[in-house]
C-alpha cells in the first residue's frame, strides 16, 4: 500500500515536473526566435531605408 502511494506521488511529480520543463523550454525559445525576428526586421528596415546601390 505505501509503495503504491510513494509510486503514485513520484509520477505525479514527474509528471508535473516534465511539463513545467517543456513550458519553460517553449517560452525561451519563443523569447528567442521573437527577439532574432525583431533584429532581422531592423536590419531589414535600415538597409530599405539607404536604398539598393
Amino acid at each position: 500500500m505505501v509503495f503504491t502511494v510513494l509510486v503514485v506521488a513520484f509520477a505525479s511529480f514527474a509528471g508535473i515536473s516534465d511539463l513545467g520543463f517543456q513550458r519553460s523550454i517553449e517560452t525561451t525559445m519563443n523569447d528567442a526566435s521573437r527577439a532574432n525576428l525583431e533584429s532581422i526586421q531592423r536590419v531589414l528596415a535600415r538597409t530599405a531605408a539607404k536604398g539598393i546601390e
